[in-house]
Protein backbone atom coordinates (compact mmCIF):
# COMPACT_ATOMS: atom_id res chain seq x y z
CA UNK A 1 0.00 0.00 0.00
CA UNK A 2 0.92 3.40 -0.91
CA UNK A 3 1.90 5.46 1.65
CA UNK A 4 0.89 9.50 1.86
CA UNK A 5 3.54 12.66 2.44
CA UNK A 6 1.23 15.28 3.31
CA UNK A 7 4.26 18.36 2.09
CA UNK A 8 3.62 21.99 3.78
CA UNK A 9 5.25 24.75 2.36
CA UNK A 10 3.91 28.51 0.98
CA UNK A 11 6.54 27.91 -1.94
CA UNK A 12 4.85 25.99 -4.43
CA UNK A 13 8.32 25.72 -6.07
CA UNK A 14 9.37 23.31 -2.93
CA UNK A 15 6.01 21.55 -3.18
CA UNK A 16 6.72 20.54 -6.78
CA UNK A 17 9.64 19.46 -6.51
CA UNK A 18 9.70 17.57 -3.23
CA UNK A 19 5.97 15.83 -5.02
CA UNK A 20 7.91 14.83 -7.76
CA UNK A 21 11.07 13.52 -5.82
CA UNK A 22 8.50 11.39 -3.54
CA UNK A 23 6.29 10.43 -5.80
CA UNK A 24 8.96 9.19 -8.24
CA UNK A 25 9.87 6.83 -4.94
CA UNK A 26 6.55 5.11 -4.93
CA UNK A 27 4.90 7.96 -2.40
CA UNK A 28 1.52 9.34 -2.77
CA UNK A 29 1.38 13.37 -1.84
CA UNK A 30 -1.17 15.69 -0.81
CA UNK A 31 0.00 19.63 0.01
CA UNK A 32 -1.32 22.56 1.62
CA UNK A 33 0.83 26.22 1.89
CA UNK A 34 -0.13 26.80 5.48
CA UNK A 35 -0.91 25.26 8.56
CA UNK A 36 -4.39 25.95 8.29
CA UNK A 37 -4.98 24.11 4.86
CA UNK A 38 -2.28 21.29 6.36
CA UNK A 39 -5.19 21.18 9.26
CA UNK A 40 -8.23 20.42 6.92
CA UNK A 41 -6.21 17.99 5.04
CA UNK A 42 -5.32 16.19 7.91
CA UNK A 43 -9.38 16.17 8.45
CA UNK A 44 -9.65 14.43 5.38
CA UNK A 45 -6.78 12.30 5.47
CA UNK A 46 -4.52 11.41 8.18
CA UNK A 47 -1.36 11.27 6.62
CA UNK A 48 1.47 8.80 7.44
CA UNK A 49 4.12 11.57 7.31
CA UNK A 50 4.44 15.42 7.18
CA UNK A 51 6.95 17.22 5.84
CA UNK A 52 6.47 20.67 7.31
CA UNK A 53 8.36 24.53 6.68
CA UNK A 54 8.10 26.49 9.63
CA UNK A 55 7.70 30.60 7.85
CA UNK A 56 4.96 30.57 6.37
CA UNK A 57 1.41 32.92 6.29
CA UNK A 58 -1.89 32.65 7.98
CA UNK A 59 -0.45 29.58 10.85
CA UNK A 60 3.18 28.80 10.89
CA UNK A 61 5.12 25.66 11.08
CA UNK A 62 5.47 26.16 14.81
CA UNK A 63 1.71 26.03 15.69
CA UNK A 64 0.99 23.76 12.89
CA UNK A 65 3.19 21.38 14.76
CA UNK A 66 1.51 22.53 18.69
CA UNK A 67 -1.96 21.94 17.05
CA UNK A 68 -1.26 18.47 15.11
CA UNK A 69 0.29 17.14 18.74
CA UNK A 70 -2.88 18.35 21.09
CA UNK A 71 -4.89 17.13 18.45
CA UNK A 72 -3.39 13.24 19.64
CA UNK A 73 -1.96 12.80 15.88
CA UNK A 74 1.51 10.63 16.35
CA UNK A 75 2.30 10.53 12.59
CA UNK A 76 6.26 11.51 11.55
CA UNK A 77 6.70 15.12 10.91
CA UNK A 78 9.95 16.31 9.09
CA UNK A 79 10.56 20.15 9.71
CA UNK A 80 11.77 21.67 6.30
CA UNK A 81 13.23 24.90 6.89
CA UNK A 82 15.70 27.46 5.30
CA UNK A 83 16.52 28.73 8.45
CA UNK A 84 18.69 26.99 11.25
CA UNK A 85 18.13 28.22 14.55
CA UNK A 86 19.13 26.23 17.65
CA UNK A 87 16.46 27.60 19.61
CA UNK A 88 13.72 26.90 17.47
CA UNK A 89 15.10 23.25 16.46
CA UNK A 90 15.12 22.56 20.19
CA UNK A 91 11.66 23.60 20.38
CA UNK A 92 9.97 21.76 17.33
CA UNK A 93 11.95 18.43 18.97
CA UNK A 94 10.37 18.85 22.16
CA UNK A 95 6.83 20.14 20.32
CA UNK A 96 7.12 16.48 18.86
CA UNK A 97 8.75 16.69 15.41
CA UNK A 98 10.69 14.19 14.21
CA UNK A 99 13.85 15.77 12.67
CA UNK A 100 14.65 19.14 11.79
CA UNK A 101 16.00 19.86 8.35
CA UNK A 102 17.60 22.59 6.78
CA UNK A 103 17.43 23.60 3.08
CA UNK A 104 18.82 23.65 0.72
CA UNK A 105 18.02 19.42 0.89
CA UNK A 106 20.00 16.88 -0.06
CA UNK A 107 17.36 14.37 -1.52
CA UNK A 108 19.25 11.10 -1.31
CA UNK A 109 19.91 11.48 2.77
CA UNK A 110 15.72 13.26 2.67
CA UNK A 111 14.41 9.85 1.30
CA UNK A 112 16.68 7.63 3.58
CA UNK A 113 15.34 9.58 6.35
CA UNK A 114 11.40 9.40 5.00
CA UNK A 115 11.62 6.14 3.88
CA UNK A 116 13.05 4.60 7.73
CA UNK A 117 10.32 6.79 9.16
CA UNK A 118 7.68 4.63 6.91
CA UNK A 119 9.69 1.29 7.42
CA UNK A 120 10.55 1.06 4.05
CA UNK A 121 14.29 -0.30 2.79
CA UNK A 122 16.71 2.49 2.70
CA UNK A 123 16.78 4.03 -0.99
CA UNK A 124 20.82 3.95 -0.64
CA UNK A 125 20.65 -0.38 -0.15
CA UNK A 126 17.26 -1.28 -1.74
CA UNK A 127 18.05 -5.03 -0.90
CA UNK A 128 17.39 -4.06 2.96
Amino acid sequence: MTKNILVVDDESGNIEILTRFLEMHDYSCRTAENGKEALDVIRQQVPDLMMLDLKMPVMDGVETLRTIRKQGHEFPILILTASYNEELKAQTLDLGAQDYITKPLFFKSLINKVDSWLNKPLASNPTT
